[in-house]
């Protein structure tokens, strides 16, 4: 086999590994239809999709539900409130969780800690995106 695939596959394995530790997701998303989507791509990597349509919605959820990842997935979620803002607040809510930005395009936002992706994703995206999320979260100071 050559070294290309073997390197491809243990790190296939690897992200499978991590990606089995993280159970609840928590989606904030405004638009249903991507919901829908990233839904359903969470459940066929055997994750629980816990969704907030609204950063308020969001912070209602953080503290009783047992939320192992956050996706936040929007531009501007409410009023001026960007998703990159947002993670800092999401941060400071809960230092150690893992968290994944998905825009639509490339900005220069800052977003500390967390793992920035870019729609459309496919399911091997947001598969490493939950890799490097837990991988940033854990070596976190």
């Amino acid at each position: 086999m050559p070294r290309e695939n073997q390197s491809s596959r243990r790190l296939t394995n690897i992200t499978r590994d991590v990606t089995l530790l993280i159970v609840n997701v928590l989606l904030i998303e405004t638009d249903d239809a991507v919901v829908d989507v990233v839904k359903r791509m969470l459940e066929r990597r055997g994750h629980q999709a816990i969704v907030a349509h609204t950063t308020e919605q969001a912070l209602e959820l953080l503290p009783e539900a047992d939320v192992d990842l956050a996706i936040v997935s929007q531009d501007d979620l409410v009023g001026n409130v960007n998703a990159a803002l947002f993670s800092f607040v999401l941060r400071a809510a809960r230092p150690k969780l893992p968290i994944i930005l998905v825009d639509v395009v490339d900005g220069q936002r800052y977003a500390v800690g967390a793992v920035r992706i870019y729609k459309p994703i496919g399911l091997d995206d947001l598969s490493m995106a939950i890799h490097c999320a837990v991988d940033a979260a854990a070596t976190a100071g």
